[in-house]
């Protein structure tokens, strides 16, 4: 009888941690999008936009997470200097830029960013991008711009000065 109840309890056990496993891998990973907002900005030429970091950088997960939190300029950009698989190192991100142009029109560009850097003298992000198509005629000044940022697949870290993503090979919380 100790034997039938002992692989009765085995039995249970396997199943159930199984199955837990199975429950836990199917849940989604969390995703966050960005936005960027400044009143001006500059398309320098057919690879580099220039914004200010007027404001942080909101991010914000898809649903069932719904977490949010603002970065830094220089935490932002380190996004992009991360190794980890799904860095926007490894796995460039997808953007619209939109703003207003010299002709007051709302126009919009999409791009690819494939390195950022903060240049903290200045407290701009200055973004390296896939180029842009030969036909595109706006470049210079900008105003009202807005910068939406694809997907990044990680969790945020709350630390005492903020909330920053987690990478194992970046240190966001400055210790």
């Amino acid at each position: 009888m100790k034997k039938l109840l002992l692989l009765s309890v085995l039995f249970i056990y396997a199943f159930t941690s199984d199955t837990k496993k199975t429950e836990e891998s199917l849940l989604p990973q969390e995703s966050f999008l960005f936005v960027q907002t400044a009143e001006n900005a500059q398309i320098k030429n057919r690879t580099t936009i220039i914004i200010p970091v007027e404001k942080d950088i909101f991010g914000f997960s898809d649903r069932p997470n719904r977490k949010h939190g603002w970065l830094k300029g220089e935490q932002f950009a380190s996004l992009w200097s991360s190794n980890e698989p799904n860095s926007f190192k490894k796995d460039p991100p997808n953007a619209v830029l939109t703003f207003t142009a010299e002709n007051n029109k709302v126009q919009e560009l999409e791009v690819v960013i494939t390195e950022t850097t903060f240049d903290k003298d200045k407290g701009t992000l200055i973004y390296s991008i896939q180029e842009i198509p030969a036909d595109w005629e706006i470049y210079g000044p900008i105003i009202n711009v807005s910068l939406f940022v694809d997907s990044f697949w990680g969790q945020f870290l709350k630390c005492s000065v903020g909330l920053f993503f987690a990478f194992e090979d970046i240190d966001m919380c400055g210790k």
